[in-house]
């Protein structure tokens, strides 16, 4: 017997911890996570704080010093343990 997975992915546009109707936004946000319910989220230009409701396990990319604090290129989600991850960072790639 198969199971099904629910892999989502979103770019949340770089959300902000403060500042005018940020936390709006985030709710929002933290909202359509929930009501889609994947088993893993792939999100892209996200922050710390956005993060679905439940038993989640996050990987997130290292912190690039020119954005805000929280706010980060790439975060995964799973409903699963993450055993190992690894971060590589290519530039000038086409």
């Amino acid at each position: 017997m198969s199971k099904t997975i629910r892999i989502a992915t979103w770019n949340v546009e770089r959300p902000k911890k403060t500042g005018y109707k940020a936390q709006e936004k985030n709710s929002t946000i933290i909202q359509k996570l929930n009501e889609i319910d994947a088993d893993i989220w792939i999100l892209t230009e996200t922050n710390e704080i956005i993060k679905p409701e439940g038993d989640y396990y996050g990987v997130a990319t290292p912190h690039p010093s020119h954005h805000d604090d929280g706010k980060n290129r790439t975060t995964i989600w799973s409903r699963w343990p993450v055993k190992r991850h690894l971060t590589i960072r290519a530039f000038g790639l086409t």
